[in-house]
C-alpha cells in the first residue's frame, strides 16, 4: 500500500496500491509503480488520493522525477529506451534506439540533460541532452568490472556510488562533464546513498559501519550514527541542514523504524510514525 502520513505522526491515509513511491519535487503529486495486467505501470496520484491516473500497455522502471515536478523519466521495459511521461500519466516520449537497455540515473538540476546507464549491468555513466540536441556524452571511463549506483546531480556536479571490486563500495563526485572525478571514501565500509547536503558542502551516505559525513572535497568524514545490531539507511537531509532522517531496521531484518539524528551525530530520536515505516525511497 501507498500511505501518507503528517510529519507528527496523523492523518495517516492510503492513496494507492503498489510500491516505490515517490513524491514530486514541487506540488502534491506522487508517482508510484502498480502491478496492472501483469505490467509495472507508473500511476500518478494526488496526496489526498484523488486523480489516480496510470500508463498503459507498458511496464516502467527506474521512475525519476523531473526537477520541475511536470514529468518523469523512466526505462520503457518492453523497447529498452529511456521513456518521459507527464504528471498525469500522459504524452509518452521515447529517446534513443529499441534495444538500448538505458536506465535514468539522474536529472540535472534545470531538467535539461538527464545522466543515465547503458546496459544491465550498469558499466559507465552517460549524459543526454534531453531538450536541444539530444547529444549523448559519456562522463565515466571506468573498468568494465567497475558498476555504478546512487547517481545524484547538484549544481555542476555529480556524486555516485562505485562498486571497484566484490565488496568494495566506494563514493566519488565529479563535474558533470566527467572532469574532476574524485573518490571522497577509501574503505571496506560498503559505503553507499549518497545525500547532498542543502549548501552542497556536504554528503551524508550509509556503510556497513553507519551513517557517515563527509565534505565534498573528501575531507572531515565522520560517524553520525553507529551500527551494531542494525542497519541505518536512506539518508534523506532536511530543508534547512541541520537534521537528517534515516531507516534503522533491526538485526535480524525486523520491522524498520524512523530516526532523525542532527549534523553533528547527536540527539538521536525516534519518530511517532516510526512503527508504520517499511522503506523509504
Amino acid at each position: 500500500d501507498i500511505r501518507v502520513v503528517g510529519s507528527d505522526g496523523q492523518k495517516d491515509r492510503l492513496v494507492g496500491s503498489g510500491y516505490l513511491p515517490q513524491w514530486a519535487p514541487r506540488g502534491k503529486r506522487i508517482v508510484f509503480i502498480a502491478t496492472r495486467r501483469g505490467f509495472g505501470v507508473a500511476c500518478f496520484v494526488d496526496a489526498d488520493g484523488s486523480h489516480e491516473q496510470c500508463g498503459r500497455g507498458f511496464s516502467a522502471k527506474s521512475i525519476l522525477w523531473a526537477p520541475d515536478g511536470k514529468s518523469i523519466a523512466f526505462r520503457h521495459s518492453r523497447k529498452g529506451r529511456l521513456g518521459f511521461l507527464d504528471a498525469h500519466g500522459r504524452n509518452l516520449r521515447l529517446l534513443g534506439k529499441r534495444g538500448d537497455r538505458v536506465t535514468p540515473a539522474a536529472w540535472s538540476p534545470d531538467g535539461r540533460k538527464l545522466a543515465f546507464f547503458e546496459g544491465a549491468s550498469h558499466t559507465q555513466i552517460f549524459v543526454r541532452d534531453i531538450r536541444g540536441s539530444h547529444q549523448v556524452r559519456q562522463v565515466t571511463h571506468e573498468p568494465e568490472s567497475t558498476t555504478f549506483s546512487n547517481v545524484q546531480w547538484r549544481n555542476g556536479r555529480i556524486s555516485y556510488v562505485a562498486r571497484l571490486e566484490v565488496n568494495d563500495f566506494e563514493i566519488a563526485v565529479m563535474n558533470s562533464d566527467g572532469t574532476g572525478t574524485r573518490t571522497l571514501t577509501h574503505n571496506d565500509l560498503r559505503d553507499r546513498e549518497p545525500a547532498w547536503s542543502p549548501d552542497r558542502r556536504e554528503l551524508a551516505f550509509a556503510s556497513s559501519a553507519g551513517l557517515r559525513l563527509i565534505g565534498a572535497d573528501g575531507s572531515g568524514e565522520r560517524a553520525l550514527t553507529h551500527s551494531g545490531l542494525v542497519t541505518d539507511t536512506s539518508p534523506a537531509w532536511s530543508p534547512d541542514g541541520r537534521r537528517i532522517a534515516f531507516i534503522r531496521t533491526p538485526m535480524p531484518m525486523e520491522s524498520a523504524t524512523l530516526w532523525i539524528v542532527d549534523r553533528a551525530g547527536i540527539q538521536q530520536q525516534r519518530s511517532a510514525i516510526a512503527e508504520r515505516v517499511r522503506r523509504l525511497q
